[in-house]
């Protein structure tokens, strides 16, 4: 048997009927909200069942295998308008599945124009690991993902076909974090210094033919929260940082959530009053990805760590004049033992917005 791995949807249509995720989390805010759907409820949620499951043709690389679906709706095609799942595997291949059927519409393998001077293992695949975006609007849509040698593909949802030439984006072998999209812009986090990579926050521009790419570079400090960087409705760009040495007038900002402006310029940010504990516990804030709600008209940040606490801040001021007074602290909620491994919150949040009236 040749090396495969297995995707198994459990009920894609459920995630997919009336609520499109164009992104990891749904949107740009990675709120995991499925703002359209009207199916699924606490009542039926439990007859889930599995629709289709369906093998890939992608290698694993290390530990990395395939990233988080999306679904993307509307997209027009000569026998209609269908709904595709769209997955990246990390031997630099895209798959595209029809979400009623479970049938593989096409798939685009990459090649890969550089190649690593170091060796790859479990923290450093250097493989395709960011999961896709979509863009939101336009026609024919377009996904877009990262190959292993950091170069961005925009391709056709219709066929696969590439939207423009292969740019590059990103550090070859860099290890980068789902694609968020937002106003014509696309970003990216880069962690945990793959190939040498400095750690931080990348972005190209979508609407100017030239594609300018910029980047935030975060210093020593991982950003490895793995939802990537969430996105404001004003477009406010925010993410956590792990630990290391901290000195914020040398732009090294540690254990910290920091605010970006569209254009990567630094707007704010919220460092923990512990967190010279935090960093000598190896609690790292990088661990997760933060997620923004609006509630009456204004925008506002939840993020975390390892330590195992809450913070909310405003999205506009995000730890106040003195970077260290959060909006809300929260008692200890888990990681009691104080634990760095595998403990605390990490990954990324959701939010039920039907508490957040706007």
């Amino acid at each position: 048997m040749t090396r495969r791995d297995l995707l198994t949807s459990a009920g894609a249509a459920a995630l997919s009927a009336a609520s499109q995720s164009r992104v990891l989390g749904a949107d740009s805010q990675r709120t995991g909200w499925a703002a359209r759907e009207t199916i699924l409820n606490r009542n039926n949620v439990g007859t889930l069942e599995v629709k289709w499951k369906l093998r890939l043709d992608n290698a694993p690389k290390e530990l990395t295998s395939l990233t988080a679906p999306i679904v993307v709706d509307g997209v027009k095609i000569p026998r209609g308008i269908k709904e595709y799942v769209i997955v990246g595997g990390s031997s630099d291949m895209i798959f595209a599945i029809d979400a009623d059927t479970g049938k593989l519409v096409w798939n685009k393998s990459f090649t890969v124009e550089a190649k690593p001077v170091r060796t790859p293992n479990g923290l450093c695949p250097f493989a395709l690991k960011a999961t896709p975006a979509a863009s939101p609007t336009g026609r024919p849509k377009t996904v877009y993902a990262i190959s292993s040698d950091g170069r961005l593909h925009a391709l056709s949802m219709v066929d696969g076909e590439d939207s423009f030439p292969p740019l590059p984006f990103v550090p070859p072998f860099s290890k980068n974090w789902s694609l968020n999209i937002s106003g014509g812009l696309l970003y990216t986090a880069v962690g945990q210094r793959c190939h040498g990579t400095p750690s931080g926050v990348y972005s190209v521009d979508l609407n100017s033919p030239e594609h300018p790419v910029r980047s935030f570079l975060s210093g020593p400090a991982g950003i490895w929260g793995r939802a990537g960087v969430a996105i404001s409705q004003a477009g406010a760009v925010f993410g956590e940082t792990g630990d290391g040495l901290y000195n914020p007038e040398a732009g090294q900002l540690v254990d910290t959530i920091f605010a970006l402006s569209p254009d990567l310029k630094l707007t704010g940010y919220y460092t923990p009053a512990n967190r010279e504990w935090l960093t000598r516990k190896d609690l790292d804030m990088g661990a997760i990805s933060p997620v923004v709600f609006r509630l009456g008209g204004k925008d506002y940040v939840v993020g975390s760590g390892e330590e195992g606490r809450l913070f909310m801040l405003d999205a506009t001021s995000p730890g106040g004049a003195d970077h260290r007074t959060p909006l809300y602290r929260s008692e200890l909620i888990t990681n009691q033992d104080v634990a760095y491994a595998a403990h605390g919150f990490w990954g990324s949040f959701g939010n039920d917005m039907r508490l957040s009236p706007t």
